[in-house]
């Protein structure tokens, strides 16, 4: 019998978030601006991606334009419209669409 056991199960909403915030700190940004295209590209479902791009930007608020200017290199411009649609926050400065909020 196969189950499907999701990490949700196991660890905290902060235990995670800590997680994620440590990976962040370790792994170089090279790496970040190959990994977050690539997995945006390799999503076949758009709420997939949004949801992953939603998922960095709740856990890391003060890296949204920075996430953004990564994913925004690596994507096509279709792609990238859709995904400021669901997640304006990763828009960075300068780009078509950036607007300060405060």
């Amino acid at each position: 019998m196969r189950h499907n056991i999701q990490a949700r199960q196991y660890i905290s909403t902060q235990e995670a978030v800590d997680l994620l915030r440590e990976v962040w700190k370790i792994t170089p940004p090279a790496r970040w601006r190959l990994i977050l295209p690539f997995v945006v590209r390799n999503q076949f479902v758009h709420g997939r991606r949004s949801r992953f791009l939603q998922c960095f930007v709740w856990a890391l608020p003060e890296r949204a334009q920075t996430i953004g200017q990564m994913v925004f290199q690596g994507v096509d411009e279709l792609t990238w419209d859709r995904l400021v649609a669901d997640v304006p926050e990763i828009i960075p400065r300068g780009v078509v669409g950036y607007e300060r909020y405060f």
